[in-house]
Formats: structure tokens, sequence, C-alpha cells
């Protein structure tokens, strides 16, 4: 599972910037659709997807951290800053 988090990113980005030169492409000629043929259809399709994954797995993994946070966190501690819990020399 380590894997895919690490991929996921990485395939969003080629994707989207293949998507991305498939729209300037179609800007430059028209007449060869390149934003409306199949394969652009199917790229577009698979970074809908693996967006929606690499958020879902980023989201999860913000929230097991900030449960972590919140029991690692000792109560006398909050709220105060570092000079009151570290005695700096003068």
């Amino acid at each position: 599972m380590t894997h895919v988090k690490r991929v996921l990113p990485h395939i969003a980005i080629v994707l989207g910037g293949a998507y991305l030169v498939f729209m300037i492409l179609d800007q430059y000629n028209p007449t060869m659709k390149w934003v409306s043929n199949d394969v652009s259809s199917v790229v577009l399709a698979l970074l809908c997807v693996v967006t929606i994954i690499n958020g879902v797995l980023l989201a999860l993994a913000n929230r097991a951290q900030t449960a972590r946070r919140s029991r690692t966190s000792h109560p006398d501690s909050r709220g105060s800053d570092d000079t009151e819990r570290y005695h700096f020399p003068k």
C-alpha cells in the first residue's frame, strides 16, 4: 500500500501533463480533435480516477496523523510557548 501511495501522485502528474499537451495541440490544430477523441477521453477518465484515489488516501493519512498527534499531546504542554518549557540562558 505504501508503494501505491508513492506512485499515485506521479501518475496524476503524468496524466495531467498528457491531457494538457492534448489541449494545447487541440488549440493549434482543431481538425485533429485531440481533446474529443477516444484516447484523450480515456486519459481524462484515468486522471479523474487517480486524482480521486489520491485525494482519499491523502485525507485518510491526514486524519491518521491528526489522531496520532492528539493521542501523543500532553494536556500540560498545550498553549505554552517554547520559552516557558525550555530555559534559555540570558
